[in-house]
């Protein structure tokens, strides 16, 4: 596979992916659950990291920041900030060319 081509794919998956582990981290907040909150920020500054996306690596950088040093009177503006970062990339990565590569089925 090429490199456009896995860089499409793995921006795909951050696209569906994000949302979700974003509204799980909302429900550990509200639910107070920090061990398990602690946990998906710390997977999201990690996938934040592997595509790229120093903006939003900053954001859930702060986050888990804010849950391990136990300032979660913080956390929510950081989460706010959190969701419009997301905006931004996915306002950024819509205008990206793309081969259609990752919208095709995995070719054997």
């Amino acid at each position: 596979m090429g490199r456009i081509e896995l860089a499409e794919r793995l921006l795909a998956s951050f696209h569906d992916r994000f949302p979700k582990e974003a509204d799980d981290i909302r429900r550990c907040r509200s639910e107070g659950d920090l061990a398990r909150l602690a946990r998906l920020v710390h997977q999201l500054k990690g996938t934040t990291a592997n595509v790229s996306a120093p903006a939003l690596h900053a954001a859930a950088r702060a986050l888990e920041a804010a849950v391990l040093e136990n300032r979660l009177n913080e956390f929510d503006g950081y989460l706010v900030r959190l969701d419009a970062v997301w905006q931004e990339f996915r306002e950024f990565t819509a205008k990206l060319p793309r081969t259609g590569a990752a919208l095709s089925p995995h070719r054997g």
